[in-house]
C-alpha cells in the first residue's frame, strides 16, 4: 500500500479527495447549525442508518475537530514550500478580505433590512460599530435589533466563534517554526501531547476539586471557548504531514526486505570466504552454484548467478533486463 507521501508526490503535493472531504464536512456543519434555528428534540438524531441514528451533538464534537485536523495537514505543506513571511501573507489574504466582506454585508445590508430598530437608532447603536471588530478576530455576535425573536436571540452569524481559534492555530504554527520545533518531528509530537495534557487537566481540575494557576482564564479558553477540541487537532494534522516521509521510507524499506536481493546477498572476497545470506537468518550457502531472481520491480526482471571457481573464490554474474 502506498504511503501518504507517495500519494502526495503523485498529485503534485495536492492530496486527492480533499475537496470531497471538505464538502462533506461543510454539509455536516450546516446540519449541526440547523439546531440553532430548529431546536426540536425530535430532530436531534441524523438517520444515516435506520437502526443507528447519529446524535447531532456527536457530530458537533467530531466534525469541527476534523476540519481543524484537515486544515493542519494542508497548511503544513504550504509552510514547508514557502518562506514564512510569504506563508503568513497568503494566510492573511485568504482570511481577512473574505471575512471583511462578510462582516460588511451583514452590518450594512442584512442588518438595515432586518432590524426592528429605526435606521437612525440602528447605525448609532454601539453594537453596530463593535460588530466590525469581528474582522480582527474579536468576536461580537449582536447587531442592533436583528434576530431578536430567534431561538438563539440576537445572534448574527454564530459560526464566527471559530475565527479566533483559526488565528490561534496560525500564530502557534508560526511560533513552532521560529523556535525550530516544527522541523523536529519528535519535538512537535511532544508539544502536541503536552497541549492535549493541558486541555484535559483544565477540564478535569474543577471536577477533582483542584484549582490550577489561572484556572478561570484557562477554563474560558479551553472549555467555554472550545479551544481544547480544536487547536490540538490542528497540531495532529501537522504531525500527520510531518511523518508522511517516515511512512514513505518505511514502506520502501518493507518492499526492499521482501526482495530476494535483501534475503540473500553475496560477498566475494579474495580469500574465498563463503556467501553470506542475511535477514531473515544468517546461514552458509555451500552449493557450488546457485541462482536467484532479482530486480523484480514491476518494470524489470533478471537473475543473479554465482559459482565457485577452481581456486575457491566467488564469481558472480548479474543480468537485468527491462520489460
Amino acid at each position: 500500500m502506498r504511503s501518504i507521501g507517495e500519494r502526495l508526490e503523485e498529485h503534485g503535493g495536492v492530496g486527492p479527495g480533499f475537496d470531497a472531504v471538505r464538502i462533506g464536512l461543510a454539509f455536516l456543519i450546516l446540519y449541526i447549525h440547523c439546531a440553532l434555528l430548529d431546536p426540536d428534540p425530535a430532530r436531534e438524531a441524523l438517520p444515516l442508518f435506520p437502526y443507528a441514528p447519529i446524535a447531532r451533538w456527536a457530530l458537533d464534537f467530531a466534525v469541527l475537530p476534523l476540519f481543524f485536523a484537515l486544515s493542519g495537514f494542508l497548511v503544513a505543506g504550504s509552510v514547508e514550500r514557502l518562506p514564512l513571511n510569504q506563508f503568513l501573507t497568503n494566510r492573511a489574504l485568504r482570511i481577512f478580505p473574505a471575512l471583511g466582506v462578510e462582516i460588511a454585508l451583514s452590518a450594512l445590508i442584512l442588518g438595515p433590512l432586518l432590524t426592528s430598530f429605526a435606521l437612525g437608532a440602528y447605525f448609532s447603536d454601539p453594537a453596530f460599530l463593535k460588530y466590525f471588530l469581528n474582522i480582527l478576530g474579536l468576536i461580537h455576535y449582536q447587531l442592533p435589533g436583528v434576530f431578536l425573536s430567534n431561538p438563539q436571540a440576537g445572534i448574527v452569524n454564530g459560526a464566527l466563534w471559530t475565527v479566533p481559534h483559526e488565528l490561534t492555530c496560525y500564530a502557534l504554527l508560526t511560533a513552532l517554526v521560529l523556535c525550530g520545533v516544527y522541523r523536529r518531528r519528535w519535538l512537535l509530537l511532544a508539544a502536541t501531547v503536552a497541549l492535549f495534557a493541558v486541555s484535559i487537566a483544565v477540564y478535569l481540575a474543577p471536577h477533582l476539586g483542584l484549582r490550577l494557576p489561572g484556572q478561570d482564564a484557562l477554563t474560558y479558553l479551553f472549555v467555554t471557548r472550545g479551544a481544547a477540541r480544536l487547536v490540538p487537532l490542528f497540531l495532529v494534522g501537522l504531525l500527520i504531514y510531518r511523518f508522511r516521509a517516515r511512512s514513505r521510507a518505511r514502506a520502501r524499506s518493507r518492499r526492499l526486505r521482501r526482495s530476494p536481493m535483501w534475503r540473500c546477498r553475496s560477498s566475494a572476497r579474495p580469500n574465498g570466504s563463503p556467501i553470506r545470506c542475511s535477514p531473515p537468518r544468517p546461514r552458509r550457502c555451500s552449493a557450488t552454484s546457485w541462482s536467484i531472481s532479482a530486480c523484480r520491480g514491476g518494470s524489470s526482471s533478471g537473475s543473479l548467478r554465482a559459482a565457485t571457481t577452481p581456486t575457491g573464490s566467488i564469481s558472480t554474474a548479474t543480468r537485468c533486463s527491462r520489460r
